[in-house]
């Protein structure tokens, strides 16, 4: 991701992106490719859900799920009578900077290094997700 000074994800582009565990090379080609001008990160985020429902009863039952399932952020975003909007984070996540401008600042090590990391994230995450899945399709049954 390239990202301005102020490193919101919002104002920043997109560089590579993959939505699976990378691999060394390809993400090395991604920085040997680069042509941005800003800052260059490489990010590994936690798995984001947004839930509506109809009641604060409902809402209560996702919480109640979500505590079943391990994972411990969430919160109710909007509310209003007849619609409850939840947010539900993972919280296995990584952001480290490679490069400052065109400086880049790792070695090809440290970034298999992070690789490894950034792909043990993806399947803690992916465990919590699908755990989170099972548990609520079992209770909307």
């Amino acid at each position: 991701m390239d990202l301005e000074t102020n490193e919101k994800k919002k104002e920043g582009a997109f560089h590579r992106k993959w939505h699976r565990k990378v691999k060394f090379p390809e993400v090395w080609k991604g920085i040997e490719e680069s042509t941005h001008a800003g800052n260059l990160w490489l990010k590994q985020d936690a798995f984001v859900y947004v839930i509506g429902t109809r009641s604060l009863e409902n809402a209560k039952k996702i919480i109640s799920i979500c505590q079943k399932s391990g994972v411990k952020r969430y919160g109710i975003h909007h509310f209003e009578e007849g619609k409850v909007l939840m947010e539900i984070f993972g919280t296995h996540s990584m952001s480290v900077p490679l490069t400052e401008g065109k400086k880049l600042l790792v070695e090809k090590d440290y970034v298999k290094k992070l690789i490894q990391i950034a792909n043990r994230k993806w399947d803690a995450n992916e465990k919590k997700r699908k755990e989170f899945e099972k548990n609520l399709r079992a209770t909307l049954k």
